[in-house]
Formats: structure tokens, sequence, C-alpha cells
């Protein structure tokens, strides 16, 4: 028995001089490989960490600074505020008019931040400088601001009045009589025509539309009628970051899978992008139509409710359900209503939301609109195309229902659906 112990405290002892043995011998290399991790995580830091948590504000005071310049002890102590000076100059010389129509297309100074640092960085483009980081937030800006063409067009009024006359008849007397008159007046129109971002192309259409008002006199009834160039169409192009996929290959990205991982990690911090896999529906899962016709035919890939933001820890709504569908799927109307909204709406792309008196519904991510603001539209009515616009990972529809402005489960009004 005791021989037993010693024997086994032997091949204990043996085995572990064994052990020893073939970590000295194996050191140069598995050395390497862990001296090249470190290296390889240090420099991931550096490169992506650091600036992203510095653009988040998880540094402080010239901490926060000097993160987003690879630590330097002297780092530009104005940069952020720069960078969001420079990025508000986005709507620079446009009139109250243009204005209401681009607001949506905002630019963020974040997204100016992300892209000049990655610009900047001698280790991911090298442009400026292949061995220190260049910031340059105005040269950058000329690069992803949204730009904007426009065409003038002409509104049309024609407006009848009612005019008195007094005058006399053969024998003197005076008497009043009533003419319409009508008279003409011409406004300009500057309509946006084309619209330009990081995202993606937007292109509006236009057609030509008649109102006419009527109100009585002692003429009997008079009309105004206004001629004027209505919204019909808004189709994106290039969309799904194409235009800011240009940039980086222009200057030295030019790598699909790169630029791809670019635009992925952005997403993952700047936006709380719309398509991802989230408590999905089964695949059979079924809607039962009542008050609300389902809006487009895909898979149920995200669920209304709290997710947990996988970077900042941050608890958000996710205010609407996904439905996964191929780009062109057709987008129907759930219900009788008026068109509130159709145009682009930031991170929701194109997007049309109805009003339907205590309801509104809302999507999202569209390719292309069908509708125009204004319009009234019946239930099952085509309004647009499922797209990838905004702050989407793929196509997808966004679907949103809102009672007394508060969002609720879409699902609620398909109860709960069924299993085919």
């Amino acid at each position: 028995m005791q021989g037993s112990r010693w024997m086994n405290k032997g091949l204990m002892k043996a085995g572990r001089s064994l052990i020893k043995m073939l970590l000295i011998k194996t050191s140069p290399i598995w050395g390497i490989m862990l001296a090249m991790f470190a290296v390889a995580w240090i420099c991931y830091y550096m490169i992506f960490e650091m600036p992203k948590q510095a653009i988040l504000g998880l540094f402080t005071g010239n901490d926060r600074e000097s993160a987003y310049e690879y630590g330097r002890s002297d780092p530009d102590e104005e940069i952020f505020e720069r960078y969001r000076s420079v990025a508000a100059q986005w709507n620079k010389g446009l009139t109250p008019e243009q204005l209401a129509q681009v607001e949506s297309f905002a630019l963020d100074w974040e997204w100016l931040a992300a892209v000049d640092r990655t610009l900047g960085d001698p280790g991911q483009a090298g442009i400026r400088d292949v061995k220190e980081l260049k910031l340059d937030p105005e040269a950058t800006f000329e690069l992803v601001r949204p730009k904007f063409e426009w065409e003038e067009a002409e509104k049309e009024i024609v407006q009848q009045s009612c005019v008195e006359i007094k005058e006399k008849d053969e024998n003197g007397n005076e008497i009043t009589r009533y003419e319409i008159h009508s008279s003409t007046t011409r406004q300009p129109q500057i309509l946006l025509k084309r619209a330009q971002t990081m995202q993606g192309v937007y292109v509006y259409s236009y057609r030509t539309e008649t109102s006419v008002t009527s109100s009585t006199s002692a003429c009997g009834e008079l009309t105004t009628t206004i001629t004027f160039q209505a919204l019909s169409n808004i189709a994106a192009t290039q969309n799904e970051w194409q235009p800011l996929k240009k940039i980086l290959s222009d200057h030295g990205i030019s790598q699909e899978e790169d630029q791809e991982f670019l635009l992925e990690y952005w997403l993952s911090f700047l936006q709380d992008p719309d398509g991802k896999e989230h408590n999905p529906l089964p695949e059979d899962w079924v809607p039962v139509e009542g008050e609300l016709l389902w809006p487009a035919q895909g898979r149920v890939s995200s669920r209304f409710g709290e997710r947990v933001h996988p970077i900042t820890g941050d608890r958000k709504m996710h205010n609407g359900v996904d439905i996964a569908a191929k780009k062109g799927t057709e987008v129907y109307a759930a219900e009788d209503g008026k068109v509130v909204h159709a145009g682009f709406l930031g991170n929701a792309g194109l997007a049309v939301i109805l009003d339907h008196g205590d309801l509104e519904t809302r999507y999202y991510h569209l390719s292309q609109i069908e509708v125009q603001k204004g319009n009234n539209v019946r239930q099952g009515d085509l309004i647009g195309l499922v797209g990838s616009t905004g702050a989407s990972t793929g196509p997808h529809l966004h679907f949103e229902t809102r009672v007394g402005g508060q969002a609720v489960d879409p699902l609620s009004f398909f109860g709960g659906g069924t299993r085919e």
C-alpha cells in the first residue's frame, strides 16, 4: 500500500517535470502566439474601442480627447466641439421652405467623428498620413454631408370674387348688380428632387394636382382653384450605405469585408439598428386578421419589447415588430386612414405613417413609397415596398401600432396568431 503511494507521488512528480519541460521547450511557439495575440488586442483596442468609448462619452475630461487620439498626452481639447459645430452646417444656405423638406436628413456629429477618425487613421485608411493620426472634420464633412438637388415649379391660384356694381337704368334709377371676377396669381414652388446621404440616394417625383374650394356670395357660388406640384413617389437608390462604402473605397478601404465590418461596428454603438433577429416567431406563425390587415408577407424576425444594447448595456424599447421579407415586397395599409407622413424619417429611412383616429400605424425602412402626405387610403391599399433604408441591417418592414401616441404590441391586434 505504501509502495503504491510512493509510486503515485513519483508519477505526479515526473508528470510535473514533463509538463514543465514541454512548456520550456515550446515557449518559443506559444510565447510568440501569446505576444501576437496581445499586440493584436492592443491594436484593436486603440483603433476601435478607444475612439468608440470617446465618442459615446464613456471617458470624461481630458481622457476623452486623449483616448480618441491614440491616448496622446496633448490631444486637441476642442475636437468634439469642432465635430458638433461642423456637422451643424449641414443645412447652411437652405430657406425655411427647403429646410421643411429635408429636416430628417440632418447629419449626426457622431457619424462625422467616426468616419473622420477612420479616414485619418494610418492603421486603416492611411491616406492623410501613413505614420500618425490626422483628423480633418471639415474635409470629412464635405464627403459625408447630405447633398440636395432642387427643381423649380409654380403654384397657380385662380380665385373668383364677387364684385358689386352700381349703375343707373334708362330711367335714371340706381340699380345694383353683381359680377363674378377672376384673378390669377402664381407662386414659386421649390421642390426637393434628389437627396444624397451616407445611407443612400433618395429620388423624389411629383405630379400635377388641382384642388377646388367653394364659398357662397351674392353672386352665387365662388371657387378658388389651386394647381400645384404634389409629391407622388420617393424611391431609394444606392441604399444600404452604398455612398458611404464608396467614400471608404476611395480612401483606401476597398475590401468589401472591411467596409461591412466598419458599418456593422459603427451601427452597433451609434444607432440601434433594426432588423436583427430578436425573439423571433416560428416560421409557421400566421396572423389572425381582424380589425387590422397584416401589412406584408414575411416572417416576424423580431418582436415588440425591451432590449439590452450589447455594447452600452442600455435598455431600449423596440416599439414594433420586424417582418423579414425580400426587397420589393409589397406593403399594404393595415386599416383605412390618412397619410400623415410619407418620406425620409432619420433612422427609420423611407417611412409612411397612417392616422386611423385613435390608432396610428407606422411602416419603416421602405425602398419605395407609393403614397403622399394628405392621401386617404383604404385598408389593403399599396403604400410602399419593403427595403432596408435608414438604420437597418437588411431588408425588412418595421411595423408599429400606436394608441394615443403610445406604442403597443402590434401582435395584440392579431390574436397572437396561429400555427399552420
